[in-house]
């Protein structure tokens, strides 16, 4: 089968966007021919406008192998204005992303389709409007598309409270009305989490699945086992961002509490990323003394996998108001084989996955944190390595691999329904 995939954020973007269509990409071309469309980076990307900006490097193409071909495109960053009345206009018309133009891909991969035709095409969203461009490349070319969605507007899809700004549900209603336009044409749905599959779904009577993220087996399984890791200091790490959402100072607290009962304690706190936004990373300083922590901007990822396989326990806070909420950088917690530790308890899709995969723990309070730590710290002190009960197989189905096999099985069945 051919497969053709259309993705505005792709290696060597720095983000975990990126990583879903690359892993689609390389896994679907073990045995079929892939080719990937997408934008230049430099490898660079820190701050949101770095994800904005033009890049006019010529076209490029390079052969990752022999069934998969990546295809850079030069970009023209997208004018943008604040006004409020022109967003409005633009979500009434059908611009949808306010932000990022994935329209200006149109010429170069209606000329790909008519030249080395595809027997489907793949998009990965966001951006919205890359939903807009496969349904004008499904009508000019006859192309079954499916829609795969990290997100949609998920401060409204998954948040546990209705938005009470007027212009904010307006905005919302236009989206909606003309993506789901736009998805008319399609074959399937997939998505990340099961409320965006329910939301899609309700309307537009799609085949849909729900494909998680997930963490490549092959690089996960280099890995030294946490039982072998010989480190100088008992070390507890976050990668990638932390957003004002969730629920940091519960852990800072928690911290804190580790620090006072053992003022002596070989102890280090990486983060890992998350100076990105700078307000974080203040408080993160004001909280906890400089000699214990590391505190980093966006790193390149083999970087960050680096500092995440020279860690004991990984911690991810939740999202505040939010349900249905898989981060990205928890699936590969998951691959890593360290215990996990996620506050405050909720009892959403967090906690059922690490009682499912029995690879960490969640916490309702910093008082609970705090003694966990400690008591895997006394256990590391005394034996030299903490021990680790995830359960290999409940985990092995979140990886890449079985994420993209499971993806290539549903495609092929959508089509064959066609």
């Amino acid at each position: 089968m051919k497969i053709l995939i259309i993705a505005y954020y792709y290696p060597p973007c720095v983000g975990i966007a990126a990583n879903r269509p690359a892993a689609f990409a390389e896994n679907f071309s073990t045995g079929n021919e892939v080719k990937v469309i997408t934008r230049h980076w430099t490898g660079n990307e820190n701050q949101w406008m770095d994800y904005l900006v033009s890049n006019d490097t010529p076209k490029q193409s390079e052969h990752v192998s022999e069934r998969l071909e990546v295809i850079r495109l030069p970009y023209r960053e997208k004018l943008r204005k604040n006004n409020s009345v022109k967003t409005l206009w633009d979500s009434f018309s059908g611009k949808v992303d306010p932000e990022i133009d994935s329209m200006q891909f149109l010429p170069e991969t209606s000329e790909l389709i008519t030249n080395w035709k595809p027997d489907v095409l793949l998009v990965s969203s966001p951006p919205l409007n890359i939903i807009t461009l496969a349904n004008q490349l499904s009508k000019l070319h006859k192309l079954p598309f499916v829609a795969d969605f990290r997100d949609f507007e998920n401060h409204i899809i998954l948040n546990t409270q209705k938005p009470s700004d007027l212009k904010e549900r307006i905005l919302f209603y236009f989206k909606s009305k003309h993506v789901k336009a736009s998805l008319q044409r399609s074959k399937a749905i997939t998505a990340v989490n099961r409320e965006i599959i329910e939301y899609f779904q309700k309307d537009l009577q799609k085949p849909v699945e729900l494909i998680f993220n997930g963490f490549e087996q092959d690089l996960f399984d280099q890995f030294i086992p946490l039982e072998q890791l010989k480190l100088d200091h008992f070390t507890i790490s976050i990668i990638g961002t932390v957003y004002p959402s969730q629920d940091l100072e519960i852990f800072l607290d928690a911290f804190q509490k580790v620090l006072q009962k053992n003022p002596e304690i070989r102890i280090r706190f990486q983060f890992i990323g998350t100076n990105s936004l700078p307000e974080i990373g203040s408080r993160i300083r004001e909280a906890l003394p400089s000699d214990k922590i590391l505190l980093t901007e966006r790193i390149p990822r083999q970087e960050a996998i680096r500092y995440m396989e020279q860690s004991h326990l990984l911690w991810q806070p939740e999202m505040k108001g939010y349900t249905g909420m898989y981060t990205g950088k928890i699936f590969e917690y998951l691959g890593a084989k360290r215990p996990i530790l996620i506050a405050p308890s909720l009892g959403d899709v967090l906690d059922k996955l690490l009682e499912e995969t029995k690879a960490g723990k969640s916490f309702r309070s910093s008082v609970e944190i705090s003694e966990y730590i400690l008591h895997q710290y006394n256990e590391w002190e005394k034996n030299g390595f903490i021990s680790y009960e995830g359960n290999d197989s409940s985990i092995s189905f979140y990886s890449r691999e079985n994420q993209s096999e499971r993806l290539l099985h549903f495609m092929q069945r959508s089509i064959e329904k066609q």
